[in-house]
C-alpha cells in the first residue's frame, strides 16, 4: 500500500469521490446542475478508467491526469459512484434530510418549541 501522493495528504491535492459526490448534490440543490454533472462525469470516469486498467479502484485519483493514487482495492466511499450520474439527473440527493413532521395536535408555532 504504497503512498502515491506525494507530499501524502489525505484532504490536499488529490480527488476523493466522497467530497466530490457531496459536493454535486450540494451544487445540484442550488440551481448548479450542469456543473454537478460536469464534476460527477469526470469523477465516475476516473473510476471507469481505473476499473479498465488495474481492475480496482483506489483511494483517491490525481486532478491532473486522473491516475489512480494510493490504496489500490479500496471501496469504501468509491461506491458513491454507482448512482451517482443517475442521481443527480433525476434530482436525487440521498443525503437530503427528510423534513421533520410536526407533532400531532400541537398549537404551539415550531419555532416557540424544544427542540
Amino acid at each position: 500500500n504504497a503512498d502515491t501522493i506525494v507530499p501524502y495528504s489525505n484532504w490536499r491535492g488529490p480527488m476523493w469521490l466522497n467530497a466530490n459526490a457531496l459536493a454535486c448534490y450540494g451544487l445540484a440543490k442550488y440551481g448548479h446542475t450542469a456543473l454537478a454533472l460536469e464534476i460527477a462525469s469526470r469523477a465516475v470516469a476516473a473510476l471507469a478508467a481505473d476499473l479498465r486498467r488495474s481492475r480496482a479502484w483506489h483511494e483517491a485519483y490525481s486532478t491532473e491526469s486522473g491516475a489512480a493514487l494510493a490504496a489500490p482495492g479500496f471501496l469504501s466511499w468509491d461506491t458513491l459512484s454507482a448512482e451517482l450520474l443517475s442521481s443527480l439527473r433525476r434530482g436525487v440527493d440521498p443525503f437530503a434530510l427528510a423534513a421533520r413532521a410536526e407533532p400531532r395536535g400541537s398549537t404551539e408555532p415550531p419555532e416557540s418549541r424544544a427542540v
